[in-house]
């Protein structure tokens, strides 16, 4: 992986040359924040098959497929006042524990709690 800053400029770059020559890109990513905002169109895959198609306003705004949603509740809030995981908890990074395990999207996830006893 890049980091962003080169990443900008290989995306920038490419762009440069989609229109200075008037060339069709295929780009591939699970980053919708990305393929917002250099794509025409997006195509969302899941498990190899089409789900979902369209202009990315309509993909990222009004996203029909699970898995598209889930996809767009990943992208993190670009607010340093929103925190990730929350930093008032002071529970122990070992006071969770694995209580099932399901498929979810056709791809294995584990559920998990926090425990109530310490070991």
């Amino acid at each position: 992986m890049i980091d962003a800053s080169l990443r900008a400029t290989v995306l920038g770059n490419l762009l440069q040359l989609k229109r200075q020559f008037g060339i069709s890109l295929i780009y591939i990513t699970h980053d919708l924040t990305t393929a917002y905002q250099i794509s025409d169109r997006i195509v969302v895959l899941y498990r190899g098959e089409v789900v979902e198609e369209g202009e990315p306003d309509q993909i990222v705004n009004r996203p029909q497929h699970p898995y598209t949603r889930l996809l767009i509740n990943s992208i993190p809030e670009p607010d340093p006042d929103h925190a990730w995981i929350d930093e008032t908890d002071e529970h122990e990074e070992n006071d969770w524990e694995v209580t099932d395990a399901q498929l979810d999207f056709g791809r294995a996830t584990t559920a998990v709690q926090r425990s109530n006893s310490k070991e």
